[in-house]
């Protein structure tokens, strides 16, 4: 199936030297037997690809040699598969990720990308969600349900998050809500702050007003959170978890702040806090095929919904030559929605 995508077919992708990201040529190459061929129509931008983009997400010994692919999640059609695979799933719609720690790296800012399909969703005949909507059902969905997850097994009725106004803050604020647990936000700004109130926000705290400790002092008496779910780091995250109760978690998932955490060794040991990581890939891995069924399908069902649980506000579309542009737009306007690039809208060059 899909003879028209044949073996030296260029096309474009999105590289980096790990200073800046630039456009390349490609060219299509024989698919092996376990793979699909999708070809991408949409992908948003993360800040995480941001960071990746200059070398500073992940660790150095663990990032591939350049020039590197750019991007881990995205949407698209499958228009070819490799001899193993089921050809009816030609012509259906796939989310998919594509981690750097994966072999054979690719990224996901690019117009084809081959797949094994461990690591694609692939959705029903008839599927009419829109393909910037479902490249957005993936990274931020499923971390949410990570969160989710974690405080399930871990008896977390009362938490804190960070970064709160953007893109996952709001997924999160939603879900919590859906799942029954308390939720304290923490901002930078007073807009951001007004924002998540009107989404109905249990607590929502500006971190960089005056009256940020007496009013966090409060929230930890009134709710007492037993977990904080950092994607800032750095000083923040340290002052925070540092006014959290005996028993507490630390989950850190980010490093917006590009700052290191400076925490008081008395309170680790007295305290009896924790830190620990959370990162989708490895929170994925632990899990049962059931567990990754059920997540996933909770996510199918709920996005295509206007003010789904999972869905994600699209903020502004860009080319896949624009990414530069794309990432300059999220760095500013990451609480107004997720942009996203769209490969189909670069043309083949002949």
């Amino acid at each position: 199936a899909g003879s028209d995508y044949a073996s030296g077919t260029k096309f474009r992708a999105v590289v980096t030297d790990f200073k800046k990201p630039t456009i390349a040529e490609l060219e299509l190459r024989e698919i092996q037997d376990d793979e699909l061929l999708i070809k991408v129509h949409s992908t948003p931008v993360h800040f995480a690809d941001q960071g990746y983009c200059r070398g500073l997400y992940g660790n150095k010994e663990d990032l591939p040699p350049p020039p590197s692919g750019v991007g881990f999640e995205g949407a698209g059609e499958i228009v070819k598969v490799g001899a193993n695979i089921d050809s009816s799933l030609v012509g259906r719609k796939a989310a998919f990720t594509n981690s750097f720690t994966d072999e054979g790296y690719q990224g996901t800012f690019r117009q084809y990308i081959y797949l094994p399909h461990s690591r694609v969703i692939v959705y029903p005949e008839g599927c009419t969600t829109d393909y910037d909507v479902l490249s957005c059902a993936v990274a931020n969905p499923l971390t949410i349900c990570g969160f989710i997850d974690y405080c399930q097994k871990n008896g977390h009725t009362s938490v804190i998050h960070d970064a709160a106004s953007g893109a996952c803050g709001k997924l999160f604020l939603k879900a919590c809500k859906k799942f029954g647990i308390k939720l304290i936000n923490l901002v930078r700004k007073d807009e951001q702050v007004t924002m998540l109130n009107e989404m109905g926000a249990d607590v929502t705290l500006n971190y960089s007003s005056e009256e940020f400790p007496g009013q966090l002092t409060e929230a930890i008496n009134e709710h007492k959170p037993t977990a904080y779910f950092t994607a800032l780091a750095g000083e923040v995250a340290a002052y925070v978890f540092g006014q959290m109760d005996r028993f507490t978690t630390l989950y850190i998932y980010g490093m917006l702040s590009m700052e290191n955490i400076s925490l008081e060794p008395k309170n680790i040991l007295f305290k009896s806090q924790r830190v620990e990581s959370f990162w989708l890939t490895v929170w994925l891995s632990s899990l049962t095929k059931e567990e990754v069924e059920k997540w996933n399908k909770t996510i199918l069902d709920d996005i295509s919904k206007d003010e789904g649980t999972f869905s994600t506000p699209i903020g502004k579309i860009f080319k896949l030559e624009e990414v530069l542009d794309a990432m300059r737009h999220a760095r500013k306007s990451g609480s107004e929605g997720k942009p996203s690039s769209e490969p189909k809208n670069s043309p083949l060059p002949t």
